[in-house]
């Protein structure tokens, strides 16, 4: 049994090796209901939606050390239940990143966040649109969790910053904390290396 679990623990750490590559990323789906709660009774007041994909590439430049990126793409819709209000916000970001990992599967991540959003918000026939540059950084540790000899599960926790500058103004919002994220990669190995 030890020598099993010995050649299964080498076969994952071969996988963080020069020349390497790795191609995966995560997918998130959020449904969320606002409600209001006045005197003992509870009214739904509108519903969120929200969508990302976060494609991810990367190649070992040495053992251990993957640079690469990443691209962002996510959409969040609100609409209200009583009224024609509703809102849509779509993002596209490029996220440049290294990954550093431990023998054990253990990594660290960090990564720059740079791209643009767009809102629209329509509210008794009147529309508003502004446009935003998102930039910020991301910072995790998570566990490469091998399936099989080439894929990986990938829980992540970390904390993430993103800053929103109106392109019509000086104003910029920021928003901050932590997030959980499971991903998945597959490991390839580059035929040059």
């Amino acid at each position: 049994m030890l020598f099993t679990a010995l050649c299964v623990t080498t076969g994952a750490f071969a996988q963080f090796e020069k020349g390497r590559m790795l191609v995966g990323g995560s997918l998130e789906a959020d449904f969320t209901t606002e409600r209001s709660k006045f005197d003992g009774n509870s009214n739904r007041t509108g519903k969120y939606s929200e969508f990302s994909l976060d494609p991810q590439f990367g190649i070992f430049i040495i053992d251990n050390l993957a640079v690469g990126g990443a691209i962002g793409l996510s959409t969040y819709t609100y609409k209200e239940d009583d009224s024609d209000y509703k809102y849509v916000s779509n993002e596209l970001t490029i996220e440049p990143m290294a990954r550093y990992y431990l023998p054990q599967g253990i990594f660290f991540q960090g990564m720059f966040i740079l791209g643009s959003s767009s809102d629209k918000s329509t509210n008794n026939g009147n529309t508003n649109k502004d446009k935003y540059a998102v930039s910020g950084f991301a910072l995790s540790a998570g566990y490469a969790y091998f399936l099989m000899d080439n894929v990986t599960v990938e829980p992540q926790l970390g904390y993430r910053s993103k800053g929103y500058k109106d392109k019509s103004n000086d104003v910029k919002d920021v928003d901050a904390g932590l997030f959980i994220r499971i991903g998945f990669q597959i490991y390839f190995r580059n035929k040059g290396a």
